[in-house]
């Protein structure tokens, strides 16, 4: 098996934003034809409409998994839409049905529009809440890739305050456990976590906060009376610089932007989100749906292309 080209499974994403121009020219890199067998999952119109319109060849016959319901007729690049919201949504539920039935081996998603989902009705607005809940899984963990750099995200599509509200000894020990875990499962044995402070300086021993002295501190001594190789809190100026220098093998931020912003200035197009917790190997491009650039043939597929050779290394190492 270890030899076998993986199945990936692209879907298309909003097809009024960069997914479907990205998901060609990643269909078109040489060494991702070597190396993977491409299923790309969507209404095949929007497909080759995106394909005439930046000039890129139309892909291979059977090479699309079409997905019916809404017609693409109407959409425009660049537009927040309901059309558009509901097409992203169908192509993940198409993929998903792939992944369920054994015939895609991993899956890589595209990004989408939380507004145009909004707009569709979408019991879900993120792709890692829907995948959850199609799989039944329970709190799956967010990890960003970025070379040497892991990053887990104990929040994510949380207003500041209320991440900030979500921080408890509780939540954060119970994080760190199932964190600890899914690290293994992708095979660091003995997975070295840090994690990262709240507050400027870590608190300054309470000056500037308590979190880390009543919250995060604690959860991160209860962690390591279990085994877990663990540090922190450590200021989250330093503990992302000390990730990427691969002091740790994964750093925790406590909300959305802490994590984002790391991973972004270090590369932002070598950034690949992958999501621990679910049933088969799914993996993103860290960026979104950029609509000002949106059907001009000035999207940039190297995030993408990093996501789908994510995806089969983590496959095959399955496998093998």
């Amino acid at each position: 098996m270890a030899d076998q080209k993986p199945r990936i499974a692209i879907t298309a994403g909003d097809p009024n934003g960069i997914g479907p121009e990205i998901v060609l020219k990643a269909m078109a890199s040489e060494p991702i034809g070597e190396s993977c067998a491409i299923i790309a999952v969507g209404n095949p119109d929007v497909f080759h409409e995106c394909a005439d319109r930046c000039n890129i060849d139309r892909p291979a016959e059977g090479s699309i998994h079409p997905v019916g319901g809404a017609s693409p007729a109407g959409l425009r690049p660049g537009a927040i839409d309901a059309t558009a919201g509901r097409m992203a949504y169908d192509s993940l539920l198409a993929a998903h049905e792939l992944l369920d039935n054994r015939r895609a081996d991993a899956l890589v998603t595209a990004p989408w529009c939380k507004e145009s989902l909004h707009l569709a009705g979408a019991p879900h607005l993120g792709h890692t809440e829907a995948l959850a809940a199609l799989n039944r899984s329970n709190d799956p963990i967010t990890l960003f890739v970025c070379g040497s750099l892991r990053i887990a995200f104990f929040t994510r599509h949380l207003s500041l305050a209320d991440a900030i509200g979500a921080i408890s000894k509780e939540r954060i020990s119970s994080f760190l456990d199932r964190l600890a875990r899914r690290l293994r499962a992708i095979g660091l044995r003995r997975p070295r976590i840090a994690v990262a402070a709240l507050n400027p300086h870590g608190g300054e021993g309470g000056l500037l906060g308590r979190e880390e002295i009543d919250e995060i501190g604690p959860a991160v001594d209860d962690a390591r009376r279990k085994g877990i190789d663990i540090a922190g809190p450590i200021p989250a100026d330093a503990v992302f610089h000390e990730g990427a220098q691969g002091v740790h093998d994964c750093v925790v931020a406590l909300y959305h932007d802490q994590g984002h912003i790391a991973s972004k200035t270090r590369d932002f197009f070598g950034t690949v989100s992958l999501t621990l917790g679910l049933p088969y190997v799914r993996t993103s491009p860290d960026h979104g749906t950029a609509f000002d650039i949106a059907g001009r043939n000035e999207a940039d597929p190297r995030s993408l292309i990093k996501a789908v050779e994510l995806a089969g290394r983590i496959w095959r190492k399955g496998e093998s």
